[in-house]
């Protein structure tokens, strides 16, 4: 009889060291070689770029009204209750005369000083503190009032130590000043002052000096030097 074997099929196992393609993973992605610190220096190089490029915008130019002849030589705002002096008054180049007492100014705009004209300015009976340093660049300046616009006698001034209403409360003057060669008149009564520049002995022309609440120097020769010392030897029996 014949015998017959039947061999079941043996199953291979699959190499190892090759896979199906279907089961191939996908590559990954290598890590950054950007370290930390070239990190923060790109941060940094993007924020200065940017800070480069960004335009600043300034104010416009102050543009005078319509209402204002460009050419006019005496203005009078006194009386007005204005609390800010707009900036286009130093467009006014040919203004002589610029009245602005009894108002509530507590600072000057430094356009001011481009009034190279002008030959009066009176700020009395204002709120103003300080001075800008261009009022040193009005040289054509004559008369200049800073102080109280209530003008007060010796014996008034007796039985008035504090200081009045409509008055400035400047207590320094700027060193510019001496550059008003020109100036024969300075009212710097009512104001608490408590020293004097040096640079007022610059003032040649200067004829009347109002330092308290009454007259301290008359002359017709002037002489800002004496001005200065009278100024210094009363300074504490004038101080307000």
């Amino acid at each position: 009889m014949e015998t017959v074997v039947t061999l079941a099929p043996v199953p291979i196992a699959p190499d190892a060291s090759v896979a199906p393609t279907s089961a191939m993973p996908t590559p990954e992605t290598p890590p950054s070689t950007t370290s930390p610190a070239t990190t923060m220096l790109s941060t940094t190089t993007t924020t200065t770029t940017t800070t480069t490029t960004t335009s600043t915008t300034l104010p416009p130019p102050p543009t005078t009204p319509n209402w204002i002849d460009p050419n006019i030589e005496v203005l009078d705002f006194s009386h007005q209750n204005l609390t800010e002096l707009p900036r286009w008054i130093g467009n006014l180049s040919q203004l002589r005369e610029l009245n602005l007492y009894n108002n509530e100014l507590s600072s000057l705009p430094k356009e001011i000083g481009n009034l190279s004209n002008l030959q009066k300015l009176d700020l009395a009976g204002n709120d103003l503190t300080s001075l800008p340093n261009e009022i040193g660049d009005l040289e054509s300046l004559e008369f200049l009032h800073v102080g109280c616009h209530h003008e007060f006698t010796e014996a008034e001034y007796d039985y008035q130590r504090e200081i009045p209403p409509e008055c400035n409360e400047i207590e320094t003057i700027p060193s510019t000043i001496g550059n008003l060669q020109n100036l024969q008149t300075l009212y710097l009564n009512g104001n608490p002052i408590t020293e004097l520049p040096e640079t007022i002995g610059n003032l040649a022309s200067l004829r009347k000096l109002y330092l308290g609440y009454f007259l301290l120097l008359q002359g017709d020769q002037g002489g800002a030097s004496e001005a200065f010392v009278a100024g210094r030897l009363m300074q504490q029996e004038l101080r307000c």
